[in-house]
Protein backbone atom coordinates (compact mmCIF):
# COMPACT_ATOMS: atom_id res chain seq x y z
CA UNK A 1 0.00 0.00 0.00
CA UNK A 2 2.89 2.33 0.84
CA UNK A 3 4.50 1.67 -2.54
CA UNK A 4 1.19 2.46 -4.29
CA UNK A 5 0.87 5.75 -2.40
CA UNK A 6 4.42 6.76 -3.29
CA UNK A 7 3.81 5.86 -6.93
CA UNK A 8 0.66 7.98 -6.99
CA UNK A 9 2.58 10.94 -5.53
CA UNK A 10 5.33 10.60 -8.12
CA UNK A 11 2.79 10.44 -10.95
CA UNK A 12 1.03 13.54 -9.63
CA UNK A 13 4.34 15.41 -9.43
CA UNK A 14 5.28 14.40 -12.98
CA UNK A 15 1.83 15.39 -14.19
CA UNK A 16 2.20 18.80 -12.56
CA UNK A 17 5.63 19.36 -14.09
CA UNK A 18 4.47 18.31 -17.54
CA UNK A 19 1.47 20.63 -17.40
CA UNK A 20 3.79 23.49 -16.50
CA UNK A 21 6.05 22.70 -19.45
CA UNK A 22 3.16 22.67 -21.92
CA UNK A 23 1.76 26.01 -20.79
CA UNK A 24 -1.33 24.52 -19.08
CA UNK A 25 -0.61 25.85 -15.62
CA UNK A 26 -2.84 28.67 -14.34
CA UNK A 27 0.16 30.97 -13.89
CA UNK A 28 1.34 30.56 -17.49
CA UNK A 29 -2.20 31.03 -18.74
CA UNK A 30 -2.47 34.34 -16.93
CA UNK A 31 0.74 35.54 -18.55
CA UNK A 32 -0.69 34.86 -21.99
CA UNK A 33 -3.65 37.21 -21.41
CA UNK A 34 -3.44 40.74 -22.89
CA UNK A 35 -2.78 43.56 -20.41
CA UNK A 36 -5.85 44.80 -18.53
CA UNK A 37 -7.18 48.14 -19.75
CA UNK A 38 -7.25 51.25 -17.58
CA UNK A 39 -10.49 53.23 -17.26
CA UNK A 40 -9.32 55.67 -19.96
CA UNK A 41 -8.27 52.84 -22.26
CA UNK A 42 -11.62 51.13 -21.64
CA UNK A 43 -13.39 54.30 -22.79
CA UNK A 44 -11.29 54.34 -25.96
CA UNK A 45 -11.93 50.63 -26.45
CA UNK A 46 -15.69 51.25 -26.18
CA UNK A 47 -15.49 54.10 -28.70
CA UNK A 48 -13.57 51.84 -31.07
CA UNK A 49 -16.16 49.09 -30.73
CA UNK A 50 -18.92 51.50 -31.68
CA UNK A 51 -17.09 52.34 -34.92
CA UNK A 52 -15.95 48.84 -35.92
CA UNK A 53 -18.24 46.21 -37.37
CA UNK A 54 -17.34 42.81 -35.94
CA UNK A 55 -14.87 41.62 -33.35
CA UNK A 56 -11.40 43.07 -33.28
CA UNK A 57 -8.07 42.24 -31.66
CA UNK A 58 -5.80 44.90 -30.19
CA UNK A 59 -2.25 44.89 -31.56
CA UNK A 60 0.80 45.91 -29.51
CA UNK A 61 4.06 47.37 -30.88
CA UNK A 62 6.99 44.96 -30.49
CA UNK A 63 9.71 47.51 -29.76
CA UNK A 64 10.37 51.18 -29.17
CA UNK A 65 9.19 53.63 -26.51
CA UNK A 66 5.50 52.98 -27.12
CA UNK A 67 4.31 49.42 -26.38
CA UNK A 68 0.57 49.92 -25.81
CA UNK A 69 -2.25 49.33 -28.31
CA UNK A 70 -3.47 52.82 -27.27
CA UNK A 71 -0.97 55.67 -27.66
CA UNK A 72 -1.63 59.24 -26.52
CA UNK A 73 -0.16 62.32 -28.24
CA UNK A 74 -1.20 65.90 -29.00
CA UNK A 75 -1.21 65.38 -32.74
CA UNK A 76 -3.02 68.56 -33.83
CA UNK A 77 -1.33 70.88 -31.30
CA UNK A 78 -4.59 72.00 -29.74
CA UNK A 79 -3.32 71.38 -26.22
CA UNK A 80 -5.27 68.14 -25.77
CA UNK A 81 -4.07 64.62 -26.46
CA UNK A 82 -5.57 62.45 -29.15
CA UNK A 83 -5.25 58.67 -29.15
CA UNK A 84 -4.05 56.15 -31.71
CA UNK A 85 -5.39 52.60 -31.55
CA UNK A 86 -3.95 49.57 -33.35
CA UNK A 87 -6.21 46.60 -34.06
CA UNK A 88 -7.17 43.91 -36.56
CA UNK A 89 -10.72 42.92 -37.46
CA UNK A 90 -11.86 39.31 -37.40
CA UNK A 91 -9.56 37.05 -39.43
CA UNK A 92 -8.03 39.93 -41.39
CA UNK A 93 -4.26 39.75 -41.69
CA UNK A 94 -3.89 43.53 -41.93
CA UNK A 95 -3.69 45.71 -38.85
CA UNK A 96 -5.40 49.10 -38.83
CA UNK A 97 -4.57 52.35 -37.05
CA UNK A 98 -7.40 54.55 -35.83
CA UNK A 99 -7.45 58.15 -34.62
CA UNK A 100 -9.68 58.90 -31.65
CA UNK A 101 -10.46 62.32 -30.17
CA UNK A 102 -12.09 63.44 -26.96
CA UNK A 103 -15.00 65.89 -27.12
CA UNK A 104 -16.87 67.07 -24.05
CA UNK A 105 -15.19 64.31 -22.04
CA UNK A 106 -16.30 61.56 -24.44
CA UNK A 107 -13.97 59.62 -26.74
CA UNK A 108 -15.06 59.04 -30.33
CA UNK A 109 -13.39 57.37 -33.29
CA UNK A 110 -12.57 59.88 -36.05
CA UNK A 111 -11.20 57.68 -38.84
CA UNK A 112 -8.98 54.64 -39.43
CA UNK A 113 -6.43 53.63 -42.08
CA UNK A 114 -5.13 50.19 -43.00
CA UNK A 115 -1.53 49.48 -42.14
CA UNK A 116 1.13 47.94 -44.35
CA UNK A 117 1.13 44.48 -42.76
CA UNK A 118 0.02 42.25 -39.87
CA UNK A 119 2.32 43.32 -37.03
CA UNK A 120 3.29 46.66 -35.52
CA UNK A 121 7.08 46.80 -35.14
CA UNK A 122 7.35 50.24 -33.50
CA UNK A 123 5.69 53.63 -33.19
CA UNK A 124 7.61 56.91 -33.00
CA UNK A 125 6.88 60.62 -33.40
CA UNK A 126 8.98 63.06 -35.43
CA UNK A 127 9.10 66.66 -36.70
CA UNK A 128 8.76 65.84 -40.39
CA UNK A 129 6.22 68.30 -41.82
CA UNK A 130 7.21 71.12 -39.46
CA UNK A 131 9.51 71.96 -36.54
CA UNK A 132 6.62 71.62 -34.08
CA UNK A 133 4.71 68.80 -35.76
CA UNK A 134 4.06 65.43 -34.18
CA UNK A 135 4.04 63.21 -37.24
CA UNK A 136 3.65 59.47 -36.74
CA UNK A 137 6.23 56.93 -37.84
CA UNK A 138 5.08 53.30 -37.79
CA UNK A 139 7.09 50.21 -38.66
CA UNK A 140 5.06 47.27 -39.96
CA UNK A 141 6.10 43.65 -40.46
CA UNK A 142 4.73 40.30 -41.49
CA UNK A 143 4.15 37.66 -38.83
CA UNK A 144 7.38 35.96 -39.89
CA UNK A 145 9.20 39.34 -39.75
CA UNK A 146 10.69 38.55 -43.16
CA UNK A 147 9.62 41.91 -44.56
CA UNK A 148 9.39 45.29 -42.85
CA UNK A 149 7.78 48.44 -44.22
CA UNK A 150 7.68 51.93 -42.81
CA UNK A 151 4.64 54.21 -43.03
CA UNK A 152 4.21 57.87 -42.04
CA UNK A 153 0.97 59.47 -40.87
CA UNK A 154 -0.09 62.94 -39.79
CA UNK A 155 -3.17 64.54 -38.27
CA UNK A 156 -4.52 67.01 -40.84
CA UNK A 157 -7.90 68.71 -40.65
CA UNK A 158 -8.70 66.61 -37.61
CA UNK A 159 -8.21 63.34 -39.50
CA UNK A 160 -5.45 60.79 -39.87
CA UNK A 161 -3.72 60.93 -43.26
CA UNK A 162 -0.82 59.10 -44.91
CA UNK A 163 2.31 61.11 -45.69
CA UNK A 164 4.35 58.87 -48.01
CA UNK A 165 4.21 59.68 -51.71
CA UNK A 166 2.25 57.17 -53.76
CA UNK A 167 2.08 56.59 -57.50
CA UNK A 168 -1.09 56.75 -59.61
CA UNK A 169 -2.01 53.23 -58.51
CA UNK A 170 -1.71 54.19 -54.85
CA UNK A 171 1.49 52.21 -54.23
CA UNK A 172 4.93 53.02 -52.86
CA UNK A 173 7.99 50.80 -53.08
CA UNK A 174 10.79 52.75 -51.32
CA UNK A 175 9.65 52.10 -47.75
CA UNK A 176 11.12 48.61 -47.14
CA UNK A 177 13.78 48.49 -44.43
CA UNK A 178 15.88 46.34 -42.12
CA UNK A 179 16.61 49.14 -39.67
CA UNK A 180 15.93 52.87 -39.54
CA UNK A 181 17.09 56.19 -38.10
CA UNK A 182 15.10 59.37 -37.45
CA UNK A 183 17.31 62.45 -37.24
CA UNK A 184 17.57 66.13 -38.17
CA UNK A 185 20.95 65.60 -39.75
CA UNK A 186 21.34 69.06 -41.32
CA UNK A 187 19.78 70.85 -38.29
CA UNK A 188 17.10 72.60 -40.37
CA UNK A 189 14.39 71.83 -37.80
CA UNK A 190 12.91 68.96 -39.83
CA UNK A 191 13.59 65.30 -39.22
CA UNK A 192 14.68 63.06 -42.06
CA UNK A 193 14.07 59.32 -42.13
CA UNK A 194 16.98 57.08 -43.09
CA UNK A 195 16.16 53.51 -44.09
CA UNK A 196 18.76 50.78 -44.33
CA UNK A 197 17.75 47.76 -46.38
CA UNK A 198 19.17 44.61 -47.93
CA UNK A 199 18.06 42.53 -50.92
CA UNK A 200 16.36 45.35 -52.77
CA UNK A 201 13.91 44.23 -55.44
CA UNK A 202 15.02 44.38 -59.06
CA UNK A 203 18.29 46.13 -58.21
CA UNK A 204 21.82 45.17 -59.16
CA UNK A 205 23.09 46.37 -55.77
CA UNK A 206 21.74 44.47 -52.77
CA UNK A 207 22.01 47.02 -49.91
CA UNK A 208 20.98 50.65 -49.67
CA UNK A 209 20.72 53.72 -47.47
CA UNK A 210 17.63 55.77 -48.41
CA UNK A 211 16.76 59.31 -47.34
CA UNK A 212 13.08 60.13 -46.94
CA UNK A 213 12.35 63.86 -46.57
CA UNK A 214 9.33 66.16 -46.63
CA UNK A 215 8.31 67.91 -49.86
CA UNK A 216 6.56 71.04 -48.58
CA UNK A 217 5.11 71.95 -52.00
CA UNK A 218 3.40 68.59 -52.47
CA UNK A 219 2.79 67.97 -48.77
CA UNK A 220 4.20 64.43 -48.93
CA UNK A 221 7.35 62.59 -47.90
CA UNK A 222 9.42 61.46 -50.87
CA UNK A 223 12.53 59.42 -51.52
CA UNK A 224 14.98 62.33 -51.77
CA UNK A 225 18.21 60.40 -52.31
CA UNK A 226 19.73 56.96 -51.96
CA UNK A 227 23.15 55.35 -52.07
CA UNK A 228 24.26 51.77 -52.47
CA UNK A 229 26.14 50.08 -49.61
CA UNK A 230 28.45 47.08 -49.52
CA UNK A 231 26.89 44.08 -51.26
CA UNK A 232 28.46 41.79 -48.61
CA UNK A 233 26.23 42.94 -45.74
CA UNK A 234 24.50 40.15 -43.86
CA UNK A 235 23.16 42.35 -41.04
CA UNK A 236 23.07 45.97 -39.87
CA UNK A 237 24.36 45.92 -36.29
CA UNK A 238 24.32 49.62 -35.51
CA UNK A 239 23.24 53.00 -36.92
CA UNK A 240 23.89 56.30 -35.17
CA UNK A 241 23.97 59.99 -36.11
CA UNK A 242 26.42 62.52 -34.70
CA UNK A 243 29.23 64.98 -35.35
CA UNK A 244 31.83 63.93 -37.88
CA UNK A 245 34.64 65.99 -36.37
CA UNK A 246 35.36 68.77 -33.91
CA UNK A 247 35.78 71.71 -36.27
CA UNK A 248 33.47 71.63 -39.28
CA UNK A 249 30.14 71.18 -37.51
CA UNK A 250 29.18 68.53 -40.06
CA UNK A 251 26.99 65.68 -38.92
CA UNK A 252 26.84 62.21 -40.37
CA UNK A 253 25.15 58.82 -40.25
CA UNK A 254 27.45 56.00 -39.11
CA UNK A 255 26.45 52.51 -40.29
CA UNK A 256 28.03 49.45 -38.67
CA UNK A 257 27.67 46.44 -40.95
CA UNK A 258 28.27 42.76 -40.35
CA UNK A 259 29.71 41.32 -43.54
CA UNK A 260 29.66 37.72 -44.64
CA UNK A 261 32.73 36.09 -43.09
CA UNK A 262 32.14 37.60 -39.63
CA UNK A 263 33.81 40.91 -40.36
CA UNK A 264 32.51 44.31 -39.24
CA UNK A 265 32.81 47.44 -41.36
CA UNK A 266 31.59 51.04 -41.14
CA UNK A 267 30.21 53.32 -43.83
CA UNK A 268 29.53 57.00 -43.13
CA UNK A 269 27.27 59.47 -44.97
CA UNK A 270 26.42 63.13 -44.58
CA UNK A 271 24.09 65.55 -46.38
CA UNK A 272 25.58 67.88 -48.99
CA UNK A 273 24.66 71.54 -49.59
CA UNK A 274 21.58 70.41 -51.51
CA UNK A 275 20.45 68.25 -48.59
CA UNK A 276 21.20 64.97 -50.37
CA UNK A 277 23.21 61.96 -49.23
CA UNK A 278 26.95 62.18 -49.79
CA UNK A 279 29.49 59.46 -48.85
CA UNK A 280 32.22 60.22 -46.32
CA UNK A 281 33.43 56.64 -45.89
CA UNK A 282 32.05 54.16 -48.38
CA UNK A 283 33.08 50.93 -50.06
CA UNK A 284 32.87 52.74 -53.40
CA UNK A 285 35.53 55.31 -52.48
CA UNK A 286 39.13 54.77 -53.58
CA UNK A 287 42.34 55.27 -51.65
CA UNK A 288 42.74 58.71 -53.23
CA UNK A 289 40.33 60.08 -50.61
CA UNK A 290 42.78 59.32 -47.77
CA UNK A 291 45.32 62.06 -47.11
CA UNK A 292 48.24 59.74 -46.43
CA UNK A 293 47.80 57.76 -49.65
CA UNK A 294 47.15 54.54 -47.70
CA UNK A 295 44.26 52.10 -48.03
CA UNK A 296 40.76 53.53 -48.46
CA UNK A 297 39.14 54.65 -45.23
CA UNK A 298 36.49 51.94 -45.60
CA UNK A 299 39.14 49.21 -45.53
CA UNK A 300 40.60 50.71 -42.36
CA UNK A 301 37.29 50.19 -40.56
CA UNK A 302 37.33 46.41 -41.13
CA UNK A 303 37.58 44.42 -37.88
CA UNK A 304 36.71 40.93 -36.68
CA UNK A 305 33.16 40.44 -35.44
CA UNK A 306 32.29 38.95 -32.08
CA UNK A 307 29.61 36.23 -31.69
CA UNK A 308 28.90 36.18 -35.39
CA UNK A 309 26.98 39.44 -35.17
CA UNK A 310 24.52 38.15 -32.58
CA UNK A 311 24.29 40.45 -29.60
CA UNK A 312 27.15 42.49 -31.01
CA UNK A 313 28.98 44.11 -28.09
CA UNK A 314 28.52 47.86 -27.87
CA UNK A 315 32.30 48.28 -27.80
CA UNK A 316 32.51 47.15 -31.45
CA UNK A 317 30.12 49.73 -32.93
CA UNK A 318 30.42 53.48 -33.43
CA UNK A 319 29.77 55.73 -30.43
CA UNK A 320 31.00 58.86 -28.69
CA UNK A 321 33.54 57.00 -26.57
CA UNK A 322 35.20 60.00 -24.88
CA UNK A 323 32.29 62.40 -24.38
CA UNK A 324 33.44 65.10 -26.82
CA UNK A 325 30.21 64.95 -28.92
CA UNK A 326 32.08 63.44 -31.87
CA UNK A 327 31.40 59.87 -33.00
CA UNK A 328 34.36 57.49 -32.94
CA UNK A 329 34.78 54.50 -35.24
CA UNK A 330 36.25 51.35 -33.63
CA UNK A 331 38.95 49.45 -35.47
CA UNK A 332 40.86 46.38 -34.29
CA UNK A 333 44.22 44.74 -34.91
CA UNK A 334 46.12 41.88 -33.34
CA UNK A 335 48.23 42.60 -30.28
CA UNK A 336 51.95 41.95 -30.75
CA UNK A 337 52.82 38.25 -30.68
CA UNK A 338 49.43 36.94 -31.79
CA UNK A 339 50.10 36.71 -35.51
CA UNK A 340 50.59 32.92 -35.25
CA UNK A 341 47.79 32.21 -32.77
CA UNK A 342 44.45 30.64 -33.56
CA UNK A 343 41.64 33.15 -33.97
CA UNK A 344 39.91 31.87 -30.84
CA UNK A 345 43.05 32.52 -28.78
CA UNK A 346 44.12 35.83 -30.31
CA UNK A 347 43.70 39.10 -28.44
CA UNK A 348 43.18 42.43 -30.14
CA UNK A 349 43.91 46.10 -29.60
CA UNK A 350 40.75 48.14 -30.25
CA UNK A 351 41.40 51.67 -31.47
CA UNK A 352 38.65 54.30 -31.57
CA UNK A 353 39.21 56.66 -34.48
CA UNK A 354 37.90 60.11 -35.36
CA UNK A 355 37.70 61.67 -38.78
CA UNK A 356 40.04 64.64 -39.13
CA UNK A 357 39.99 65.88 -42.68
CA UNK A 358 40.22 62.76 -44.82
CA UNK A 359 42.09 60.60 -42.35
CA UNK A 360 41.31 58.59 -39.26
CA UNK A 361 43.06 59.70 -36.08
CA UNK A 362 43.27 57.54 -32.94
CA UNK A 363 41.48 58.91 -29.87
CA UNK A 364 41.75 55.86 -27.63
CA UNK A 365 43.46 52.46 -27.70
CA UNK A 366 42.18 49.72 -25.40
CA UNK A 367 42.03 45.99 -24.81
CA UNK A 368 38.60 44.62 -23.97
CA UNK A 369 38.02 41.59 -21.77
CA UNK A 370 34.37 40.84 -22.54
CA UNK A 371 34.14 37.69 -20.44
CA UNK A 372 35.73 39.53 -17.50
CA UNK A 373 33.59 42.63 -18.03
CA UNK A 374 36.33 45.29 -18.18
CA UNK A 375 38.72 47.12 -20.45
CA UNK A 376 42.19 48.59 -19.97
CA UNK A 377 43.12 51.70 -21.94
CA UNK A 378 46.67 51.66 -23.26
CA UNK A 379 48.96 54.60 -22.50
CA UNK A 380 50.33 55.97 -25.75
CA UNK A 381 53.79 54.45 -25.21
CA UNK A 382 52.27 50.98 -24.72
CA UNK A 383 50.88 50.82 -28.26
CA UNK A 384 52.84 48.21 -30.29
CA UNK A 385 55.17 47.73 -27.30
CA UNK A 386 52.94 45.87 -24.84
CA UNK A 387 50.92 42.71 -25.32
CA UNK A 388 48.53 40.72 -23.12
CA UNK A 389 48.78 37.12 -21.96
CA UNK A 390 45.55 35.45 -20.81
CA UNK A 391 45.90 33.07 -17.85
CA UNK A 392 42.51 31.34 -17.46
CA UNK A 393 43.44 29.26 -14.40
CA UNK A 394 43.74 32.43 -12.31
CA UNK A 395 41.19 34.52 -14.27
CA UNK A 396 43.97 36.99 -15.04
CA UNK A 397 45.20 39.08 -17.90
CA UNK A 398 48.94 39.77 -17.65
CA UNK A 399 50.34 42.80 -19.47
CA UNK A 400 53.94 42.31 -20.59
CA UNK A 401 56.52 44.23 -22.54
CA UNK A 402 56.71 42.65 -25.99
CA UNK A 403 60.03 41.05 -26.86
CA UNK A 404 60.13 40.46 -30.62
CA UNK A 405 63.42 38.53 -30.35
CA UNK A 406 61.67 35.60 -28.62
CA UNK A 407 60.15 32.87 -30.75
CA UNK A 408 57.37 32.63 -28.17
CA UNK A 409 56.87 36.12 -26.70
CA UNK A 410 54.69 34.69 -23.92
CA UNK A 411 57.30 32.26 -22.63
CA UNK A 412 59.15 34.94 -20.68
CA UNK A 413 57.02 37.01 -18.31
CA UNK A 414 60.00 38.88 -16.87
CA UNK A 415 58.79 42.04 -18.59
CA UNK A 416 55.46 41.97 -16.77
CA UNK A 417 53.95 45.41 -16.13
CA UNK A 418 50.49 44.67 -14.75
CA UNK A 419 48.00 41.94 -13.84
CA UNK A 420 44.22 42.25 -13.70
CA UNK A 421 42.38 39.47 -11.83
CA UNK A 422 38.64 38.82 -11.54
CA UNK A 423 37.50 36.99 -8.39
CA UNK A 424 34.02 35.57 -7.93
CA UNK A 425 32.46 35.58 -4.46
CA UNK A 426 30.95 32.18 -5.17
CA UNK A 427 34.17 30.72 -6.49
CA UNK A 428 37.47 29.84 -4.90
CA UNK A 429 38.80 32.73 -2.83
CA UNK A 430 42.46 33.17 -3.64
CA UNK A 431 44.45 33.50 -0.42
CA UNK A 432 47.40 35.15 -2.14
CA UNK A 433 45.99 38.59 -2.88
CA UNK A 434 47.96 40.57 -0.32
CA UNK A 435 50.00 42.26 -3.06
CA UNK A 436 46.91 43.01 -5.12
CA UNK A 437 44.89 46.23 -4.96
CA UNK A 438 41.12 46.15 -5.21
CA UNK A 439 39.94 48.17 -8.19
CA UNK A 440 36.20 47.72 -8.31
CA UNK A 441 33.27 45.43 -7.55
CA UNK A 442 30.17 44.57 -9.50
CA UNK A 443 27.62 42.03 -8.37
CA UNK A 444 29.42 38.88 -7.34
CA UNK A 445 32.75 39.87 -8.92
CA UNK A 446 35.68 41.82 -7.49
CA UNK A 447 38.46 43.21 -9.68
CA UNK A 448 42.07 43.34 -8.48
CA UNK A 449 45.31 44.71 -9.90
CA UNK A 450 48.91 43.78 -9.24
CA UNK A 451 51.88 45.94 -10.27
CA UNK A 452 55.28 44.24 -9.80
CA UNK A 453 57.46 45.97 -7.19
CA UNK A 454 60.60 46.38 -9.24
CA UNK A 455 59.82 47.02 -12.86
CA UNK A 456 62.89 48.14 -14.79
CA UNK A 457 61.15 49.53 -17.83
CA UNK A 458 60.22 52.92 -19.22
CA UNK A 459 56.76 51.43 -19.81
CA UNK A 460 55.99 50.94 -16.11
CA UNK A 461 52.80 52.47 -14.71
CA UNK A 462 51.79 53.76 -11.28
CA UNK A 463 48.92 52.66 -9.09
CA UNK A 464 47.36 56.11 -9.56
CA UNK A 465 46.75 55.33 -13.24
CA UNK A 466 44.41 52.55 -12.05
CA UNK A 467 42.83 54.51 -9.21
CA UNK A 468 39.17 55.55 -9.26
CA UNK A 469 40.36 58.99 -8.11
CA UNK A 470 42.13 59.48 -11.44
CA UNK A 471 39.84 61.17 -14.05
CA UNK A 472 41.95 59.49 -16.75
CA UNK A 473 41.84 56.06 -15.13
CA UNK A 474 42.95 53.32 -17.52
CA UNK A 475 40.76 50.60 -15.95
CA UNK A 476 37.04 50.70 -16.76
CA UNK A 477 34.15 48.28 -16.25
CA UNK A 478 32.13 47.54 -19.36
Amino acid sequence: MLHKTMLTAVLLAVSFLCSSCTGLSPVTGDLMQPPRLTAEQKAIDDALRESVTGDFTLKYPKSGDYRSAFIYQDLDKDGDEEALAFYSIGLSSTTRVALLDKEDGVWRAVNALSGASEEVEFVAFAHISGPDSADIVVGWSSEEETEKQLELYTCSGGKLERMLFRDSSGKTDFNYYDTYLINDLNTDGLDDIFLFSRDERNRLESSWIKQLSYDSEAGVVRLFSEHSLSDSISQFVGVIAGNLDRSSGRRGVFIDELLFGDVLATEVFTLDDDGLLAPVISIGMSGDESEDGGPPLYERTLRDAISGGKDTPKETVCADINGDSVIEIPTARLLPGYQKQKDSEALYLTEYMQLQGNKLVRMLATVINRSGGYRVNFPEDWIDQVTVFAQPETSEWRFIEYNASLEDPFSDLAGELLRIRVVSKKGYQDKFLEKYTELDTRGMFTYYAYIPDKVKSSLSISSYQLSSKNPNRIFTLL
